[in-house]
């Protein structure tokens, strides 16, 4: 056999090989495509937001805010926006803290909200006056301290 018919044999020979290697082990597959998890959407609070202003309109607004212990979905929480100013305090003045976070004078710096306060549906009905240092004033709305009254 002259020797370029002996490279064309070893490369047919190779080839054979290689040939039978694929279809034994199979051409590598690339890896399945995994689709990445579907985006939870952001919960938005849709609690009660008070607004503190220093104006002479009626303030806070609402004056008297009514939560509820779960019969109204998303109304068993409030915050405050204090758009005064100044910093104010929130203090309840009748020893009834009405929300589940430990009690506590809330601080609102001016431009800011407060955290969100949870009610405690283990309290009873009833009406949580507050006060706001410095005062809030009020030309207008209904009489009394403001307050949050706690509805079934």
């Amino acid at each position: 056999m002259s020797r370029p018919n002996r490279w064309l044999s070893a490369g047919a020979a190779i080839a054979a090989a290689l040939t039978l290697v694929v279809v034994l082990t199979g051409c590598p597959k690339p890896p399945p495509k995994t689709e990445p998890p579907p985006a939870v959407p952001e919960q938005v609070e849709k609690g009660q937001t008070i607004l503190i202003v220093a104006s002479a309109a009626p303030n806070p607004t609402p004056k008297h805010c009514k939560l509820s212990k779960g019969m109204r979905k998303d109304e068993d929480h409030v915050r405050w926006l204090n758009q005064t100013g100044a910093q104010v305090t929130i203090k309840f003045t009748t020893g009834i803290w009405p929300f589940l976070e430990t009690q506590r004078d809330i601080v609102v710096e001016n431009g800011k909200f407060s955290e969100y306060f949870t009610l405690d549906p283990s309290k009873s009905a009833s009406d949580c006056p507050y006060k706001t240092d410095p005062p809030a004033t009020d030309t207008g709305g209904a009489p009394g301290d403001p307050s949050i009254t706690v509805d079934p």
